[in-house]
């Protein structure tokens, strides 16, 4: 979902980029503190097998260990895509990186309204750099259409970017642009259609960003450019809404997620390396894109 106008214009140039090495790869349109904290990073890092050779822009620091506080942790965390599923990282003793989206964290009004959008969704075939999106905290101000679903997307938890060169652009202008503590909203005219709302400055580039639903777990979502070109990507569930991985579509998330190397060789299923906000604390987040992280948390303090 391309739901701000920092990241409107990102996709755009991320469209840009794709376009310009289509000989060699393919854009699809398918339907993207202490020593004790030295201490647990430096262990996490070691578990979670980040590794060291890969180039990136900001040196974004790992998962920390489960039921450390919000405010105790970095503004962004790396970690590999295997732990996007919550039961993974808790069994590794980690906090999760992305939050789950449940009945329990929604509006009850969105089951009434027949939207389910439950679990973690995998932004497939996006020619951005990103890859999951979080529905968790969202609201509607009806309960009858066309109703406006606000989502609090900005927020830890429920973006994910793939942590190389180019999404670490992405993220250092989201850092900068945009609160945490944000939202966008989605109007549904019914339970099939709906569109994200854009800025002033979206409507410069985009017509629209369009919401089609294709099944209970397939969402088309079409972007369409003000020259009526039209790039399309599949929202997909892949993680249900009580935590379990779905049959189907979570096993192609993992094979999508297999770190390569420069040779071309495969790592596991599920090993790159994605970025997403671990709290919300916006001069946490703008800081730790130029200075550590112990640094940022006794500054913004």
């Amino acid at each position: 979902m391309v739901a701000s106008t920092a990241r409107a214009l990102l996709f755009s140039l991320a469209y840009i980029v794709v376009q310009g090495c289509a000989a060699e790869c393919t854009a699809t349109a398918t339907w993207a503190a202490g020593d004790d904290a030295i201490e647990d990073t430096a262990l996490l890092q070691k578990r979670q097998q980040v590794s060291s050779s890969q180039k990136t822009l900001v040196p974004f620091k790992g998962m920390v260990k489960v039921g450390t506080p919000a405010s105790d942790r970095c503004a962004w965390v790396k970690y590999e895509a295997k732990y996007s599923l919550p039961s993974a990282a808790t069994a590794a003793g980690l906090e999760p990186p992305m939050v789950l989206a449940t009945d329990e964290n929604m509006d009850p009004r969105l089951k009434e309204l027949k939207l389910d959008f439950n679990g973690l969704w995998w932004m497939r075939g996006n020619a951005a750099p990103e890859e999951l999106v979080s529905f968790s905290g969202a609201t509607v101000n009806s309960s009858t259409y066309p109703v406006a679903v606000t989502v609090p997307n900005e927020g830890a938890g429920h973006w994910s970017w793939v942590d190389t060169a180019l999404p670490n652009v992405l993220v250092i202008v989201q850092g900068l642009t945009s609160d945490p503590n944000g939202s966008n909203d989605v109007t549904f005219t019914s339970d099939s259609e709906g569109e994200i709302s854009r800025s002033k400055t979206d409507s410069v580039l985009f017509k629209a960003f369009l919401f089609l639903k294709i099944d209970e777990d397939q969402w088309l979502r079409p972007t369409v450019f003000q020259n009526n070109v039209t790039k399309n990507y599949t929202l997909t569930r892949v993680v249900m809404g009580d935590g379990t991985p779905h049959p189907e579509y979570w096993p192609l998330f993992l094979e999508h997620t297999r770190e390569r190397s420069w040779l071309g060789r495969k790592g596991a299923p599920g090993s790159k390396v994605l970025l997403s906000r671990y709290m919300n604390d916006w001069c946490q987040a703008k800081c730790e894109l130029a200075v550590p992280c112990s640094v940022c948390k006794r500054t913004c303090r």
